[in-house]
């Protein structure tokens, strides 16, 4: 088993598509998400132990409904196996992960929401309980683990995905096809990508930063 770790909203399921297309091989999930199986990933209802996928999509304790404390938030995390942690930019993560959570029924993965739902109470209360859960889950997998991590930058897969993705496998021991990595470089985009579109209302953004200031710095170092 080798996770793949990341806040919600940090591109761990474009990540997976890359992943998949690179080496042929199935992704899992510690979830089951019947919009992502429908859309093809196959490994996705089958258990993370399976032996049959490659790495495991979770997002740990930053999902977790109770009290976040430092005993729950261990008990999320399993120290004896490998992970690659997606770090995206806590802002942008999210942004990302509020669109997700607004969304309802079929293409709530990829579609975007009115701005007017950043100017309420609900959005407010999002952005302050995230921040906290986008730190924890980064450092208590640096902190925590026992076993070897690769450090995923989301931004980086962005501009370079053909390179990172290469690397990625280096480090989970698959050999490198590279008529498949030609084939991706032309099908990139993958089934889940939300199309990029800059926010009007600079509020949106301001608050946000104002909120991940001080742990911003962990996404670009």
């Amino acid at each position: 088993m080798t996770y793949l770790v990341s806040h919600p909203g940090s591109g761990n399921t474009w990540i997976r598509y890359l992943l998949e297309a690179a080496s042929g091989i199935f992704t899992g999930s510690v979830y089951t998400d019947g919009d992502i199986r429908k859309a093809g990933y196959l490994g996705e209802s089958d258990k993370p132990s399976s032996g049959r996928t490659l790495v495991q999509k979770t997002h740990g304790a930053a999902l977790t409904k109770v009290a976040n404390d430092l005993l729950t938030r261990f008990k999320h995390l399993k120290p004896d196996v490998p992970a690659v942690i997606i770090i995206r930019d806590p802002a942008r993560a999210i942004l990302s992960y509020w669109k997700f959570l607004r969304g309802t029924g079929r293409g709530s993965h990829t579609h975007q929401v009115s701005e007017a739902t950043y100017r309420t109470a609900d959005f407010r209360k999002h952005v302050e309980r995230m921040v906290n859960r986008w730190e924890e889950l980064v450092t208590d997998h640096l902190l925590w683990l026992k076993v070897p991590i690769y450090i995923l930058y989301y931004d980086l897969v962005v501009k370079n995905p053909i390179y990172e993705i290469r690397k990625l496998l280096k480090f989970l021991r698959v050999p490198v096809d590279e008529g498949r990595l030609v084939c991706l470089k032309d099908h990139l985009k993958g089934s889940f990508k939300r199309p990029e579109r800059k926010e009007k209302d600079r509020f949106i953004d301001m608050y946000v930063r104002r909120c991940v200031n001080g742990i911003c710095h962990l996404s670009t170092r």
